[in-house]
């Protein structure tokens, strides 16, 4: 065997698939090659293994990562072997959208191996391991090791059968993930050297501290970046959403994505949050005045109080919005969805505040403010007074006695 001084070696640069949820590129850790911007994502030619129980949602987010991936014009290879493909295409919506997403029921290592090398994917994905033949659940080497004398004098593949997973993978320039069931304990059901051969290792569970439908992404061993990270995701109709932000931790990504460090960028949400509750504060006073029956006149605009509350709760949201819009685009910070983009389907009132809540809790803390004056006014215009108040003013404008300036 041949010995080599460290400082003669080259190292290779890592190159990154960068998936559709930033929290996930985060967890994975960034490369910054010479010359170019820093990059986020799955590190190219490797594997990872996301562990997880059975339900908890490892299959949806890698079926959502393949999906959004693959109509960014990248081929995806999904091996699937807990179900039949019949079933697999079931689970895609609109399966016409996605012609770069390819799949297989291969089942042993083999046809795997032939599969990758027939499509030639940026990504694949082996749900799960635990249903390919030649895991035995003891040793996991003979899928992900190579063997010796397996290329030819030109480099070309001899025989695929006889490769192992890491050198396919590399071969092609792509990522596998790689999913598997725990045990109750926490281990790899089946098997205990997998964990071990992979590049990066991610555990999905549940925890006490989410809402039903919520589980975390937490990643321990990990190569090519840091371990420990966690992310939080949530099932929903339209597949798996991330519903956390930890990458505003990361100094790196706040500087490449915003200009300024983590904690300066803390620093400026703080102020823009405390701008945001005084403001509400000062609604809250203005419409507490209203509600007692002050400030208010007749007008030809606003002949009912009724509809001075709407007016001017369309006018004040209307300022705050562009006021909160300006400052997010002087700090380089991506603009709260309009119904427009919005990322989930349905457009409700009720999904809009959950969105608040999950990705601008400034918003969300001023909206529940808001939701509060407005059951206020709710309790108003219901009280006995109000309703007594009305149906006088209807009576005596069915009679016509105050001329026709009444609306």
């Amino acid at each position: 065997m041949t010995v080599y001084r460290l400082s003669d070696i080259k190292p290779d640069p890592v190159f990154r698939l960068e998936t559709c949820f930033k929290e996930l590129n985060c967890l994975y850790g960034s490369s910054e090659i010479s010359g170019s911007q820093p990059t986020w994502g799955l590190p190219i030619g490797k594997i990872s293994l996301w562990g997880g129980e059975g339900g908890i949602g490892k299959s949806r987010l890698a079926l959502g990562v393949a999906q959004k991936y693959s109509q960014e014009g990248n081929k995806v290879l999904v091996i699937q072997t807990e179900a039949s493909l019949s079933d697999f295409a079931s689970w895609v919506n609109n399966s016409e959208d996605y012609p770069n997403l390819y799949c297989s029921g291969a089942d042993t290592f083999q046809e795997i191996l032939k599969a990758i090398y027939e499509v030639e994917p940026k990504l694949v994905v082996i749900d799960s391991i635990n249903e390919v033949q030649e895991f035995n659940g003891r040793d996991a080497s003979p899928i992900i090791k190579s063997f010796d004398g397996q290329m030819g004098a030109n480099g070309e593949v001899l025989d695929p059968c006889t490769l192992g997973l890491r050198e396919v993978i590399s071969d092609v320039g792509a990522h596998c993930i790689v999913l598997a069931q725990l045990t109750v304990d926490g281990k790899i059901k089946g098997g205990t050297s997998l964990p071990h051969l992979v590049d990066a290792v991610v555990s999905l569970r549940s925890d006490s501290s989410l809402s039903a439908g919520q589980f975390l992404m937490e990643m321990g061993k990990n190569r090519y970046g840091s371990k420990g990270g966690v992310a939080v995701f949530e099932h929903t109709d339209d597949g798996v959403c991330c519903i956390s932000s930890n990458r505003y931790k990361d100094d790196t990504w706040c500087m490449y994505e915003h200009g300024m460090s983590s904690s300066g960028l803390h620093a400026l949400w703080a102020q823009e949050q405390a701008a945001v509750v005084q403001a509400a504060l000062n609604k809250s006073d203005a419409l507490s005045r209203i509600i007692n029956h002050e400030d208010y006149r007749p007008t030809v605009k606003y002949p009912t109080k009724e509809a001075w509350l709407d007016g001017y709760d369309y006018k004040w949201n209307n300022a705050l919005w562009q006021k909160k819009q300006a400052a997010r685009r002087a700090a380089n910070i991506p603009p709260r969805p309009s119904y427009g983009d919005y990322p989930i389907s349905k457009k409700t009132l009720d999904d809009i505040h959950e969105w608040d809540r999950l990705y601008d809790p400034e918003t969300w803390a001023e909206m529940e403010r808001a939701m509060a004056i407005g059951a206020a006014k709710i309790a108003h215009r219901n009280s006995p007074t109000h309703r007594a108040a009305g149906a006088i003013v209807n009576g005596i404008r069915s009679l016509g006695n105050l001329g026709g300036w009444l609306p």
